[in-house]
């Protein structure tokens, strides 16, 4: 896919011809973004007022409406560019020109999404031609006419449908409505590739505003994959504001610390200069030089006592969910536990586990269940059921506790994680239960999943991974209702969660969820609910695959 770039799509050069003719094949609806840049070539060879001209006199000629209509179109486009021209002492005349051009294009191509965001951009450019002479009903009535055909562009869904989101949040923040520009900017940020020039120019833009919307934009920018480049973003935005003393910088670190979280690379030696040795040293920042010098002694795996991480135990942290993003705290333990992932992974098994310890613990009476998880799945993957034992002991009660207190804030997405991790926990040691039991692990898998479908069914986006109820976790809870002599529960779990997966277009977990189920042991509604599942040609190949998948590991082993 390529990126978007922070000009847009060049606008496409008009060859024009002695008799016009053109085709539904050749035809490509050019739009307008940058047009004093798009048409600077045509106006410095002077050349814009003689096409426009021809364009005119072939639309008069043309009896064809579709060829009349795309010669407009051609002429509504050069009319802009040339109303971009600063040299130009009157450009309504142009720009109404224009409009009426586009009007008219769109009558005949009504779902023409170019011709919709050409159109917003010259009601953009009359309501700013009309605030310039201090008549602001007029510009207000223009700035209207632009974002009823901004939404008509972005909502046509082509393939241009970033450029045109641009279009439109650049539009809202020129005009002071920053909420919906946010909005607009979230938007591109998740659905549409940015180049780093684009990157860059919105970081710049943010910044322009305020301290906050960094963050937020920054948040974005890492929850779209953008990792390297939101820590980039957070040390550029901390060196900035150096020693300004502001809430939104702590939120700045919080970034910083989620999104090395995220890093696979070795950033240590970089991180290091840019934290302690650079121009802009942040372990010298008079406000948040502690927390800074929090996180290098994070990187320098030598101190797990938590009372030594003060600063970031002090800042911020809530039992309900935040606007966005994570609480402080939970961005440090977001980093401390990917330490411990990264110890586990050399092999150093006594770094990880100090790791692990120190995020579960930092807040006793709050205690991390992401960490607690990390550190009970290592001492299973090595056998070390001792351990497991001691960490249930140690862990259960604050769980509980933890739970609770996220029940009374109406924290979905912490309630989610801590029945989660409770449910794996007693499945370890096979504590399987029943519904009514509380600590057992059929009672906390069958909450957790109730759980991440609320959070699926209010999120406007794809559930985070770490919210979803994956198919390991499936096959955990049909194991204990297996084990506890519900069979039918376990084929229910399964239909339902394929049903569940299919519906949002996951395929692969569908199938893998469903793979153990034997058509021959199903009773006639569930018969019939499986073999419309297998209906679909996508399940059934994916279905086809494992099976042969199977039969070869099967063959290996016999």
């Amino acid at each position: 896919m390529n990126r978007l770039n922070i000009n847009g799509i060049f606008l496409i050069a008009v060859a024009v011809c002695a008799t016009f003719t053109f085709t539904a094949t050749t035809w490509a609806e050019p739009v307008a973004t940058n047009l004093q840049q798009r048409g600077k070539l045509a106006l410095k060879k002077k050349t814009l007022p003689a096409d426009i001209e021809r364009f005119s006199e072939a639309a008069a000629r043309e009896a064809d409406p579709k060829a009349k209509a795309r010669l407009d179109f051609r002429q509504a486009v050069a009319l802009q560019q040339l109303a971009a021209d600063p040299e130009q002492a009157n450009p309504q005349e142009q720009l109404k020109q224009a409009a009426g051009l586009y009007q008219g294009y769109l009558v005949t191509n009504p779902q023409s999404a170019a011709a919709a965001n050409n159109l917003a951009r010259v009601y953009e450019q009359l309501g700013r031609e009309a605030n310039k002479v201090g008549d602001s009903t007029e510009a207000r009535r223009n700035y209207a006419l632009a974002a009823e055909h901004y939404e008509k562009a972005v909502n046509a869904g082509d393939e241009r449908q970033g450029l045109y989101l641009k279009n439109y949040a650049e539009f809202n923040a020129k005009i002071k409505n920053w909420k919906k520009a946010r909005k607009l900017y979230a938007r591109l940020i998740a659905d549409h590739p940015l180049s780093p020039a684009l990157q860059k120019s919105l970081f710049n833009s943010f910044y322009r505003h305020d301290v906050n919307a960094v963050v937020e934009y920054l948040w974005h920018l890492l929850d779209a994959g953008y990792i390297h480049q939101t820590t980039d973003f957070a040390l550029l935005a901390l060196q900035r504001s150096f020693n300004k003393e502001s809430g939104g910088r702590t939120d700045l670190m919080t970034v910083l610390s989620a999104s090395l979280a995220e890093r696979s690379d070795d950033y240590g030696e970089y991180l290091e200069y840019k934290l302690s040795r650079g121009s802009t040293p942040l372990v010298k920042d008079g406000f948040l030089g502690e927390g800074v010098r929090e996180i290098v002694r994070l990187l320098d795996a030598g101190d797990f006592e938590r009372d030594n991480y003060g600063w970031w135990r002090s800042h911020g942290f809530e039992i309900e969910d935040p606007p966005i993003g994570l609480w402080p705290l939970d961005g440090f333990r977001a980093l401390a536990r990917s330490l411990g992932s990264r110890a586990k992974r050399i092999g150093n098994l006594e770094l990880a586990e100090a790791y692990f310890r120190l995020a579960a613990d930092m807040e006793p009476w709050n205690i991390d269940p992401m960490a607690v998880r990390a550190l009970v799945q290592m001492y299973a993957e090595k056998n070390q059921f001792n351990k497991i034992d001691a960490a249930l002991d140690q862990y259960q009660v604050q769980l509980f506790e933890s739970k609770s207190s996220a029940y009374r804030a109406s924290s979905a997405s912490k309630i989610f994680l801590y029945h989660q991790t409770l449910g794996e926990l007693y499945a370890l040691i096979e504590r399987w239960g029943s519904s009514g039991r509380t600590d057992s692990a059929i009672f906390q898998l069958e909450h957790a999943r109730d759980f991440s479908m609320r959070l699926a069914d209010r999120s406007e986006e794809k559930l985070p991974e770490k919210y979803q109820f994956t198919p390991p976790m499936v096959e955990v809870l049909a194991t204990g209702y297996e084990k506890t002599g519900q069979p039918v529960e376990a084929t229910r779990l399964r239909i339902d969660q394929a049903e569940y997966y299919q519906k949002t277009n996951n395929i692969k977990a569908a199938g893998r969820v469903l793979a153990p189920v034997r058509e021959a042991d199903l009773s006639s509604s569930y018969k019939t609910r499986y073999e419309s599942l297998k209906a679909s040609p996508e399940l059934n190949l994916q279905l086809q695959q494992m099976n042969v998948e199977g039969a070869v590991i099967r063959d290996s082993q016999g």
